[in-house]
């Protein structure tokens, strides 16, 4: 059932402190009993005889019917609790089990074949969540089946706790967890930065199971600078890009609840969330989730909407889905929706009032996309795709999650937000023309690449996973050329020719701008040192390596062989020698296509491989003018590299650059 009517349940919501209906020392013990009623002042008159002999009658039938409805097992038709409205999840270890069938029916019919035999014994979720506005508080409980599928004993299990991390809390109160216990028996939960450690009582043997639970509360932080100037203007850059977080009565919850991070060689994953990119390293798994909000919120997850509860001015919405890599929810004030249709898929926009003429812009490009993309790499897997209008931090245009993804509120032409205070100075018409300018302009141009790099993590990211912490370049990178190739076929060669010009090749240099240099493009996000020599590295260089592999195995090979890659490791987490083998299966030269991958990721060739030329005005003349107006503000290079590029047209690096070697061309603008 999807879109469903609200129900009444059978499971109440608990709250801290309540009565919980969790059998074991999971069980929260409750409070004092609430003090008699007063009698009143004068007893009322007692019922006659007849009417007492009626009433005896009445209660044995009851109690004979409630004996009859316990012999078949029906008691939970009729007991139910007033003021408890929440659609029932799984709470037990065979609820769980059996919670998988109905998370599978996310998948559609080529999904489902996509999935066949995969993901045996993966990770079971079920979370019982409530989002609280006047706080700005996410509490809940969760549970957890988790299936030893290594060779080794475990002591323990490790979860990842995106909300408590450094990047996304800040100063700000720690993430509480409380009430833990694994296989029914009280245990210690240990919490450290953005890990959670459940210690499992006896240990898990391999193949064997355990049923951990917890209860958590979570602040979520305001987002602030979506624009990204604070970073530019050499700021403190916010955390996490605001996927964790709220404004303007839009809360988004990326990575709402703790996710089991993997386990691998025989240990855990305990490395922190990095200061930038995509934390999600994550095996597939299944979801119940109920998320209680506010009756005016629009509420949009991962998965499929099984189960509608409310009562009180809240509304409860259950959802569920699998296989999938991650969960999202996003809740917003009065949000309205759109939905188009695409082969299998349901597409979904979420999106504000202010969102104007440019919501159907969004969604059709998320439709497009998915139709390309089905077109040449292979089916997208699940029946719903939202599309979620968001405030995002630090610049950042959009982020991706299993079945959802979030468009910074910028690429809808929202720029209806705080400016840093060196702006603010400034008023008058001229700043605000410009930044109407940059969002009917440069930002408009940018809706339709940002929207289809989001939708093709589907594919690279999501379906087909890969570790984002330590090489990053694999899912990133590839989607960024992807998306190049989304342009090619959609609009044209020529307006992909634009588009890797303008999205890759200048976001190299622009990095450079910046102080970023050439770097090795295939190491850990903590080691790139910050955020411009991370972009450039991965966004620019690490794409345009697929656009040479692609010049020295042809179109349609390379098309072929990334179609064979997402066939053959759907639903897995690959390595990148797993894709590099997926480009030397059939070449008549692997060991051309092997030092290929070495020059570009492993090696320092970047400013003999990428030659570009930009020509002045337009947007890039205004913010040169606008920064003529700011002489007390220390930009560093970035001033300089604006006026090389007004001045002469081309890049601060050399004016014409070596030819490399023939396994290397030069990417031509």
């Amino acid at each position: 059932m999807d879109d469903a009517e609200k129900t009444t349940p059978t499971t109440p919501v608990e709250e801290p402190g309540a009565a919980s209906t969790v059998p074991g020392p999971f069980a929260i013990q409750p409070g004092p009993p609430p003090a008699p009623p007063s009698p009143p002042a004068t007893p009322p008159a007692g019922p006659s005889g007849g009417q007492r002999g009626h009433r005896y009658g009445l209660v044995i039938a009851i109690c004979l019917l409630v004996v009859a409805l316990l012999a078949a097992g029906a008691l939970a038709l009729v007991l139910v609790f007033p003021g408890h409205k929440s659609p029932a999840i799984p709470r037990t270890a065979r609820e769980l089990r059996a919670s998988v069938r109905l998370a599978r029916t996310y998948l559609n019919q080529e999904g489902g074949a996509l999935a066949s035999g995969k993901n045996a014994d993966a990770t079971v979720y079920s979370a019982d969540l409530k989002l609280s506005p006047k706080q700005n508080l996410l509490s809940g409980y969760e549970y957890v089946l988790y299936t030893n599928r290594s060779e080794e004993n475990m002591g323990e299990v490790v979860f990842r706790v995106y909300s408590n991390s450094a990047e996304v809390r800040g100063e700000g109160e720690e993430v509480k967890v409380s009430s833990v216990a694994a296989g029914g028996r009280d245990t210690r939960g240990s919490l450290d930065g953005s890990l959670l450690s459940v210690a499992v009582p006896g240990g898990l043997a391999p193949g064997r199971q355990v049923l951990i639970t917890f209860y958590f509360q979570a602040r979520v932080p305001e987002i602030t600078d979506e624009l990204g100037l604070q970073t530019l203007l050499g700021g403190t850059p916010p955390g996490g890009y605001g996927i964790f977080g709220h404004a303007d009565n839009i809360y988004n919850l990326g990575y709402p609840f703790p996710l089991v991070t993997r386990f691998e060689n025989g240990e855990w994953d305990r490395r922190q969330v990095p200061p930038y990119g995509d934390p999600g390293d994550f095996d597939c798994a299944y979801f119940t989730v109920n998320i209680d909000v506010p009756d005016a919120f629009t509420v949009a997850a991962s998965g499929l909407r099984t189960a509608v509860g409310g009562g009180g001015g809240r509304s409860t919405y259950k959802y569920t889905g699998g296989p999938i890599r991650d969960f999202s929810i996003q809740a917003g004030l009065n949000f309205r929706t759109t939905r188009v249709k695409e082969g299998e898929t349901e597409l979904t926009s979420y999106y504000s009032r202010n969102a104007g003429d440019a919501s159907d812009r969004i969604i059709e490009y998320a439709r497009q996309s998915v139709r390309q993309y089905n077109k040449h790499f292979g089916p997208y897997p699940y029946r719903r795709l939202n599309v979620c209008e968001a405030p995002l931090a630090g610049g950042a245009a959009g982020m991706e999650f299993a079945g959802q993804i979030f468009i910074g509120r910028t690429m809808y032409g929202d720029l209806g937000i705080e400016l840093p205070m060196e702006l603010e100075d400034l008023g008058g018409k001229e700043t605000e023309d410009l930044f109407k300018e940059l969002s009917g302009g440069l930002l408009g141009d940018a809706a339709e690449f940002t929207v289809a790099h989001e939708v093709c993590h589907q594919w690279w990211g999501m379906v087909v996973g890969s570790d984002p912490i330590d090489h990053a370049w694999q899912d990133e990178a590839l989607t960024n050329y992807s998306t190049v190739m989304y342009f090619r076929w959609q609009h044209g060669a020529e307006e992909a020719k634009q588009q890797l010009e303008s999205q890759l090749v200048s976001q190299y240099w622009a990095g450079s701008a910046m102080g970023a240099g050439d770097v090795v493009v295939d190491q850990p996000v903590a080691d790139f040192g910050d955020q411009f020599t991370y972009t450039a590295a991965v966004y620019g260089k690490g794409a345009l390596f697929f656009e040479a592999l692609e010049q020295m195995l042809g179109e349609g090979v390379f098309e072929k062989d990334l179609k064979a890659y997402y066939e053959e490791h759907s639903f897995e987490v690959v390595t990148p020698q797993d894709l590099l083998d997926s480009f030397k299966a059939k070449p008549s030269d692997p060991e051309a296509v092997a030092a290929l991958f070495t020059r570009w990721l492993k090696e320092k060739h970047g400013s003999e491989d990428i030659v570009m030329s930009l020509p002045g005005g337009g947007v890039m003349k205004d913010l040169q003018d606008l920064m003529d107006q700011l002489p007390d503000m220390d930009l560093g290079p970035m001033e300089d590299w604006l006026k090389d590029l007004m001045d002469g047209g081309t890049t601060p690096e050399e004016q014409s650059s070596p030819q490399p070697p023939s396994t290397s061309p030069v990417l031509p603008i």
